[in-house]
């Protein structure tokens, strides 16, 4: 299928976030089934590419997000003459801002023949600091004047399905892990453990994500679970693997300190994604937890079931079927640290255990890879077009 669509995105590459590695990695495989693509973003600072219908690149344009900047986008429509916008909705990357939920409506009333995507990477309403009813009021207005609406995930799915217009224009397309595995032979591994101050007989626990909100990320509760191990003469090291800012680094080193294990936990900071892929082959074991509970929305789990790592996580949703207990995940009693620590435990005395959900943690990811994405994208747009 040939075509052109315009996506919105809230932050693209090189800005570190997951919706924009995930806008990316979209466009990319989009491109290789001959689906050209323009990408609307946030201003970085650099000068917008050229703008002709002939030549669509990444227009880094947009600065707050307001209804200023939803002007620009329908007037690069008017330019561009896609067939349909795909919206990659997550309010944060739209710095909370309510104006984008009004955006269908515009592009339906000044093209009213362009198809609108909206595909939702979260359900939460834009303005963070009013009520729910709002939020969920502006939500609506973005749903409402759109031609489909995605959901990366089964929960998401099941709540908007009990609206009743939304149902026939809802799909679920799954999201895939955010970059490739790397290939690290055991020399290299051995290196990047020895460059990390872990010994041999050490056992590095990693958690990838970013280092903020540390409450939501449950950093403290895994800094908890690496103190109840050292006290059972466990030889755990946590391992954070992810962006975080100089304030988020003082909390944790805070957070640290009131466990004692600040000894034990080291920080990367921002690496690039062949550097993660490289430190996930060192690590032994992930914790990966998330208020919602594991599920497959979430870019950094797959990613580190990608890799081969073991991960342990929590259970509190629907899950896919392809996340098996004991299998290719091991899911904690309960979301406390002692039921981390005893999960963490068991898989360093059992080292069966380990080495199986080490061999089979990528078949957790059933369905969730990259040409399957495009192949149902494509199908939907082209639906769309009939």
């Amino acid at each position: 299928m040939s075509g052109r669509a315009l996506i919105i995105t809230g932050r693209y590459p090189p800005a570190v976030c997951g919706i924009g590695d995930y806008s990316h990695r979209l466009v990319k495989e989009l491109a290789s089934h001959s689906f050209e693509c323009a990408v609307f973003t946030s201003a970085d600072g650099s000068s917008a590419k050229t703008l002709s219908s002939k030549t669509p690149g990444v227009l880094r344009e947009a600065s707050r997000w307001d209804a200023s900047d939803c002007r620009t986008i329908v007037q690069r429509v008017e330019i561009l003459r896609p067939s349909l916008v795909h919206i990659q909705y997550h309010a944060a990357a739209f710095l909370w801002n309510p104006a984008i939920t009004l955006l269908p409506q515009m592009l339906k009333r000044r093209f009213p023949r362009l198809k609108v995507v909206v595909t939702l990477h979260e359900l939460a309403g834009p303005g963070s600091f009013y009520p729910a009813f709002i939020r969920r009021g502006w939500l609506f207005l973005l749903l409402v004047f759109c031609n489909a609406v995605i959901v990366t995930n089964r929960r998401d799915e099941g709540l908007l399905r009990l609206i009743p217009f939304l149902r026939k224009k809802l799909h679920r397309i799954p999201i895939a892990p955010a970059f490739d595995r790397n290939s690290v032979g055991p020399s290299e591994r051995g290196t990047i453990r020895a460059r990390l101050g872990i010994g041999d007989r050490e056992f590095l626990v990693a958690r990838f994500g970013f280092v903020h909100n540390l409450r939501a990320s449950r950093i403290p509760l895994l800094l908890q679970a690496v103190h109840l191990l050292a006290q059972k003469g466990l030889p755990a090291k946590l391992l954070l693997l992810g962006f975080g800012s100089d304030a988020d680094r003082r909390r944790v080193g805070s957070f640290a300190d009131r466990f004692q294990v600040r000894d034990r936990v080291l920080l990367t900071g921002y690496l690039s994604p062949m550097e993660v892929s490289r430190h996930l082959a060192a690590v032994d074991v992930a914790v990966q937890l998330y208020p919602e509970g594991a599920n497959e929305r979430r870019s950094s789990l797959q990613t580190v079931l990608a890799h081969g790592v073991p991960v342990v996580t929590t259970r509190k949703s629907a899950l896919p079927d392809s996340f098996r207990q004991r299998e290719n995940l091991l899911f904690a009693a309960a979301e406390t640290p002692s039921a981390v620590a005893q999960a963490l435990s068991d898989l360093f005395l059992d080292r069966p255990l380990l080495e199986r959900l080490q061999d089979q943690a990528p078949t957790a990811l059933s369905g969730m890879d990259w040409a399957s994405i495009a192949h149902q994208t494509l199908a939907l747009y082209q639906s769309l077009s009939q």
